[in-house]
């Protein structure tokens, strides 16, 4: 991971720091213009924030497995579960 330097923005595909510039000096498509960074930097945290949310949902939800073990427990699930014809 590179060195965050303030005042810069590192681009991944070229592996080069680029000075961030105001919105109106830098061209429009330049991904290390000023709005493109904070627009950059808010998607990566929305980004950071599902990542954590779904790994937390993830750890919270435990499977008992006892019922597929315990022979007799089953089958009395299964008696109580199946259908009358």
């Amino acid at each position: 991971m590179p060195v965050e330097i303030p005042g810069y923005y590192y681009d991944e595909a070229k592996k080069k720091y680029f000075k961030i510039e105001k919105s109106h000096t830098a061209p429009s498509s330049a991904s290390w213009s000023s709005d493109s960074v904070k627009k950059r930097k808010a998607e990566d945290a929305t980004r950071q924030a599902a990542r954590h949310r779904a790994h937390l949902v993830r750890n919270h939800i435990k499977r008992h497995g006892g019922l597929g073990r315990d022979v007799v427990a089953s089958g009395l699930l299964a008696r109580e579960a199946e259908r009358r014809r």
